[in-house]
Parts: C-alpha cells; sequence; structure tokens
C-alpha cells in the first residue's frame, strides 16, 4: 500500500472527511435571495373551463379622499382568478377570486396590498399596508370595503358591454 501506515491513513481520511465539513459548518450562512413573484402569463387556451366565467364582467376599485383625489382601476375578466399590480400607485396589488352566487350576485374574496411614502426629515420610507376579505356585490352595486381616516376604498361588478362600434 504505497508506504502508508494505518496510522496515516486515518489521518488522511480524516482529513478529506471531517475537515471540509468543519469549515463550512463555521462560514457564515449565505445571504438570503428575495424571491420575486413569477409573472403569470395567461392566453385564452390556459384557463381550465371550471375557472372560466359564463360572460365577461367588469370589476372596478374605487380609491378616493376627501380632497377629491380619486383613482379607478377597472378589470375585465372572465375567469374566476384576477390580480392588477400598479408601480405607479404606491405599488398597488389588488388580487382575488370571483364566484358566482345563487342570487345574481358574485361573491368577491380579495386582498388590496399598497405602501404608503412617509418623510422622515429629508428621505423617505416606505410601509407596506394590507387588508384582504370577501364581500357578496350585486351587478351594478358598489359597496365600500376599506375606509382610513380620509381615505376609502369602493368596490363594484356588472356584466361587462362591448361598446357599440359606430
Amino acid at each position: 500500500m504505497l508506504g502508508y501506515s494505518t496510522q496515516s491513513m486515518k489521518r488522511i481520511l480524516f482529513s478529506l472527511c471531517f475537515v471540509p465539513s468543519l469549515l463550512s459548518a463555521q462560514s457564515p450562512p449565505p445571504a438570503a435571495v428575495a424571491r420575486l413573484p413569477r409573472p403569470i402569463l395567461v392566453s385564452e387556451n390556459s384557463v381550465p373551463q371550471s375557472e372560466a366565467l359564463p360572460d365577461n364582467y367588469q370589476l372596478t376599485l374605487t380609491l378616493g379622499d376627501d380632497h377629491g383625489q380619486v383613482v379607478d382601476l377597472t378589470l375585465v375578466v372572465a375567469s374566476k382568478q384576477f390580480r392588477a399590480t400598479l408601480g405607479d400607485q404606491g405599488n398597488l396589488t389588488f388580487a382575488g377570486t370571483l364566484s358566482p352566487d345563487d342570487s345574481g350576485g358574485m361573491l368577491i374574496a380579495y386582498t388590496l396590498e399598497w405602501q404608503n411614502a412617509i418623510e422622515r426629515g429629508n428621505s423617505t420610507e416606505y410601509r407596506s399596508s394590507s387588508t384582504g376579505g370577501s364581500v357578496r356585490l350585486q351587478m351594478g352595486k358598489e359597496v365600500p370595503i376599506l375606509r382610513v381616516g380620509n381615505r376609502t376604498a369602493r368596490l363594484s361588478i356588472k356584466k361587462f358591454q362591448e361598446p357599440v362600434a359606430k
């Protein structure tokens, strides 16, 4: 055996097997990498028939305040799931599911997430806020889903009507 004693072979094996594991155990853990959600690409054929709705629906989220500033977010959907993210509106994300109910209305389960800018001296910090829940809506009716101070969020739904070409 190449002239190595049993004791030397044990030392070599010890060095090859245990020293690397001891060294790696003392190294700092790798930095956490933030995982960004992958965009969902939806094509006409990618929505399972069980997830499709019988009609197109127009879902409108209206954000406003007592000063008259209003943001309308309108989605037209034909599937039970929806999602919209707007970076220019405080990183607003509105997502959820639609389920028709027996009364001809819609049960909407939703999440609403946004960021508020907070001025701290010469810098601006951003704080995340969110809310979620579910609400039953009748077609063409609007319901307030959130009020914070002078800000409100209202939700409405109706069947989408194609504009008539002239």
